[in-house]
């Protein structure tokens, strides 16, 4: 599961088959996909090496590595929210997959894993990946209306619980009160069009430089729709999101149709080099959040006239211990670690205590918390080269998968 290198190869290379599980496209997820090793068993072995994931994470995959063996048709297998799939064994056993919707980005879902035995399932495995689940007032977004819940009280009916649960704890940061609570990806949506409302009626020639990653587009489609305005991106970013017309649709390559634009760099006092205008920044990230003074304001504008926006695709701690306390598994294992410059650092040990503090198995048996420290701890999260503000991080979030925990984890769903 998000991870196509390690020592797991040489075990799919004696069998001259594999079935591998991408929950997203962000490249720490995406680990040894463009490497030799994989490709090769790929070439050696076609019709047998299966990815699983949804068509828009294939498209997104395809886009950002442009791997000819990527084109194969039958390597990607798709999958989408709400389906069930399962899966021969080698041994004859069957898996089954059931798919939902992690909110993280376009095409992220979670992984809920489980043994058939006749027709009876067992041994139950969920795995998040990356994902955000709002602690929303709003019925219709809050994390209470997600499905993932919906199937875990059938379980609880049944007196079955989650054996394994494999959680984004990029965020799960006790001691860094700004974890705590992020403002919802709606009230984001709000305050951008507030600033770029008074940004317009300060300047109205004044062109909006929004800094993007897979992930963001939800500011740029709420700006679209709000002031009917296309967004002009670069060329490297279309080609990204080539083939996903919700996406898509939202673009145009005329200058005079935009003064929103897709640019990830910025200088103070910029002019646009397309359209000849001024310029002001706007960037959705969280990180910047951790730093701040204040716990209330969704914006603030830096030192450069940059305007940074408290936007998160992760969920926060309190997020992230509501959703623990939901699933009610035996055991927890983390798969990101936090780090942050001149903050505390965490091991994985420590997160898995961390963990212990809020679990409540619906069984009633004792607390077990599964996982071993690992060597140093993560730092990029998306993986495009980009630095984000120094927090040693390269996007929103601030943790990534350990390569030996994730192999660790992948062993143990491979041998359910």
């Amino acid at each position: 599961v998000d991870y196509f290198k390690g020592s797991y190869l040489d075990d799919v290379r004696k069998q001259k088959k594999g079935y591998f599980f991408l929950s997203h496209c962000h490249t720490d997820h995406t680990k040894g996909i463009n490497e030799y090793e994989f490709i090769n068993l790929c070439e050696d072995f076609g019709k047998t090496i299966k990815i699983y994931c949804t068509s828009t994470t294939a498209t997104l995959v395809r886009n950002r590595n442009k791997l000819n063996y990527l084109d194969n048709k039958s390597l990607f297998e798709p999958v989408e929210v709400g389906e069930s799939h399962y899966i021969q064994l080698p041994d004859k056993e069957t898996i089954k997959v059931r798919v939902f919707d992690a909110k993280h980005c376009p095409g992220s879902v979670m992984f809920l894993f489980s043994r058939l035995k006749g027709e009876c399932e067992k041994e139950y495995a969920l795995y998040t990946g990356d994902f955000r689940f709002e602690n929303s007032g709003n019925s219709e977004n809050s994390e209470d209306s997600e499905e993932i819940y919906k199937v875990l009280e059938e379980l609880k009916d049944q007196k079955k619980q989650v054996a394994n649960l494999y959680l984004d704890t990029t965020f799960f940061c006790p001691d860094i009160k700004e974890c705590d609570r992020f403002p919802s990806r709606e009230d984001c949506e709000v305050e951008a069009k507030e600033l770029v409302k008074k940004e317009r009626e300060e300047n109205p020639n004044v062109t909006i430089h929004v800094e993007m990653m897979v992930g963001w587009e939800n500011i740029l489609k709420a700006l679209s729709e709000h002031f009917k305005c296309k967004i002009q991106p670069p060329d490297d970013q279309r080609s990204v999101y080539e083939g996903i017309t919700e996406i898509e649709s939202y673009f145009t390559e005329d200058n005079n149709k935009s003064w929103i634009h897709i640019k990830n760099t910025f200088k103070k006092n910029e002019t646009c080099m397309l359209c000849k205008r001024d310029t002001v920044k706007l960037k959705p990230s969280i990180l910047w959040k951790l730093y701040s003074k204040s716990s209330d304001i969704i914006a603030c504008r830096d030192w450069s006239g940059m305007w940074k926006l408290a936007h998160s695709i992760h969920s926060s701690y309190s997020e992230t211990v509501k959703f623990i306390k939901k699933v009610g598994a035996e055991k927890v294992h983390p798969i990101a670690t936090p780090k942050y410059d001149n903050r505390k650092e965490y091991t994985n040990d420590e997160m898995i205590e961390l963990c212990k503090k809020y679990w409540s198995p619906a069984s009633g048996s004792s607390t077990e918390v599964a996982g071993s420290s690992t060597e140093g701890a993560g730092s990029s999260t998306d993986g495009d080269g980009r630095s984000t503000e120094g927090y040693g991080s390269s996007t929103d979030g601030a943790a990534s998968p350990h390569d030996t925990e994730i192999e660790k984890m992948t062993r143990q769903l491979a041998q359910m």
